[in-house]
């Protein structure tokens, strides 16, 4: 390590997060305090509007008791000067309705009363709207009493002078709610002025503590943080000369900057590790090709004897390979001959065993056909029991079509007694029978039809019955003469499979001498096949010392060219 690296940081309280942390803290508490303030500041406008809203609410309920006191005195003047009973009325009953409506102005004014003076004025206004009152109700009286002259005079005198007195009574009223108002308004216009300067004042303040904190930020933390990015990207470019700034702080950026002084002293170390790798490399180097040559001599040495060797072998191997094909073929050839005259041999004894096959054929056809004729003879016989069946089965079938018909002859009379009826009584019904009538006639005729066929049928069935006895009879003749063939040729067949069974042994024995004469062929053309086979493996293995030496040989050149290259290495 380096004099740089080995230098005791310097502690210091002013690290990166205390900076920070001081600066939000900083920034925090003016802008709360600004907030708090600007909240403040709105409370207080709040206040004043709430008042002056209360100022114009009473203002606006005095006016209206106002107007409401002028319209009573108009509809009471009315009333007085109206032509009828009912226009009076009309004019009271509405001088009614606003006397309420004077009364709810009233009461919603009296909660907004607010001072001494204030409520000195109320009382005399409302003391002046009792007497106002109690003028009008005099007046209304004398009308309703009929004395008009009296009541013109209350109303000529006395009736203004209390309205006039109540009207100035409100004005006075009015004056001092609306000074009041405006007293309200300058307030609001002087907080609203403070307001305005406490917030430029302490957006100032921020403002200069914002600048304040920004320029210690850079100061302090970007400009080393930017020297010592460029540092950084020299050691990037392997420029380890470049000195390493900020390693004597006591903060975060001195942390850093002692980190990259580290990562210098290793590139450093590095490279003289690179420097001591090389000349490692350039020493195993030279060792290696000293061991090269080394081993080239030994792999030589060795290779060259192996491959003398194998060469020896291939040379004896081929002679040995020239030798079995000479043998091979002297035995295929003598074993050619033998097997020539085994197959003559073999070929008469086969010609011998075909004339007794042929004859055994023979034989074995006539005892085929007998059994034919008999088996032939047999089934004659069943199909004749079986037709005799059939045919008995055919006379039942007909004594039952004759049963069916004897049916429908009876049901064939029933249906004409019945249409017979059926036509009495259609003649009885008259006019309204008519179709009845011809129904019942085509009825009786079909019946009669029925009838017709129905005998027709039973004669065609006694022929049919008649015919079948008769082939009855015949059928058992024909099967007594069928069972008589079929004795005769039972005795037939017998006789020629004794015949046939003589026949086989001679075959038998003719075929095992024939069998005989093929095996020894057979052997002999094995042998045969044996030479073949072994003079062409001899050939093969012939081929294969011959390229087994090229092999060889071109192993050789590889392994010179193989020790060159090492050599040269």
């Amino acid at each position: 390590m380096n004099a740089a690296s080995s230098q005791p940081r310097k502690t210091s309280f002013l690290n990166l997060r205390s900076v920070i942390i001081g600066s939000s803290v900083a920034l925090f508490v003016v802008s709360a305090a600004i907030g708090l303030f600007s909240v403040f500041r709105i409370g207080m406008m709040n206040d004043v509007s709430r008042t002056i809203a209360g100022e114009i609410k009473a203002v606006t309920i005095l006016g209206r008791m106002k107007e409401l006191s002028q319209e009573l005195r108009a509809l009471d003047v009315l009333a007085h000067n109206a032509h009828s009973d009912d226009e009076r009325r009309r004019y009271l009953a509405d001088a009614v309705r606003a006397q309420e409506a004077f009364s709810a102005a009233w009461s919603a004014y009296a909660p907004t009363v607010a001072g001494t003076d204030e409520q000195q004025l109320a009382h005399r206004l409302r003391e002046a709207w009792q007497h106002f009152l109690a003028v009008e109700a005099e007046a209304t009286a004398l009308d309703r009493a009929g004395e008009r002259e009296l009541a013109d005079t209350v109303f000529a005198v006395p009736f203004q002078t209390d309205a006039v007195a109540f009207t100035q009574a409100v004005d006075t009223v009015l004056v001092h709610r609306q000074a009041r108002a405006f007293e309200q308004t300058a307030a609001a216009d002087a907080v609203g002025a403070t307001s305005r300067l406490a917030v430029i004042a302490a957006l100032a303040i921020a403002a200069i503590l914002t600048l304040g904190i920004s320029w210690f930020i850079v100061r302090r933390v970007a400009a080393p943080i930017a020297m010592i990015t460029r540092v950084m990207a020299r050691l990037a470019e392997n420029d380890l000369a470049v000195a390493i700034p900020g390693g004597e702080r006591g903060d975060e950026i001195g942390a850093i900057a002692g980190a990259v002084q580290v990562f210098k002293e290793n590139m450093l170390h590095a490279k003289s590790l690179e420097e001591e790798a090389a000349r490692v490399r350039q020493e195993a180097e030279q060792q290696r090709k000293v061991v090269l040559r080394d081993m080239a001599e030994r792999f030589e040495e060795t290779v060259g004897g192996i491959v003398g060797t194998v060469t020896s072998a291939v040379t004896q191997l081929q002679g040995t390979a020239h030798q079995m094909s000479e043998v091979a073929g002297q035995t295929a050839t003598q074993s050619t001959t033998v097997a020539a005259a085994a197959e003559q041999a073999e070929s008469n004894v086969r010609m011998i065993a075909a004339a007794a096959d042929e004859l055994g054929a023979s034989v074995q056809e006539v005892g085929r056909q007998a059994e034919r004729s008999a088996a032939m003879a047999t089934g004659a016989a069943a199909e004749a029991a079986q037709t005799i069946a059939f045919v008995q089965v055919l006379s039942g079938a007909a004594d039952r079509i004759g049963d069916v018909v004897r049916l429908i002859a009876k049901i064939a009379a029933q249906t004409n007694l019945l249409a017979l009826n059926a036509a009495i009584e259609a003649a009885r019904a008259g006019a309204a029978g008519r179709g009845f009538a011809v129904v019942a006639a085509e009825v009786k005729q079909l019946a009669g039809e029925a009838k017709r066929a129905t005998d027709d049928i039973s004669s065609h069935v006694s022929v049919i019955k008649a015919s079948t006895s008769d082939a009855v009879a015949a059928i058992e003749g024909i099967a007594a003469r069928v069972q008589d063939m079929s004795g005769a040729a039972a005795s037939i067949a017998a006789a020629v499979e004794q015949q046939g069974a003589a026949t086989q042994e001679i075959v038998l024995n003719i075929s095992q001498a024939a069998n005989g004469t093929g095996e020894v062929t057979a052997n002999i053309t094995t042998v045969a096949g044996t030479a073949e086979h072994t003079g062409a493996a001899a050939d093969r293995m012939l081929t294969s010392a011959s390229a087994l030496s090229r092999d060889a040989e071109r192993l050789g050149d590889e392994v010179q060219r193989f020790l060159s290259s090492i050599r040269a290495a």
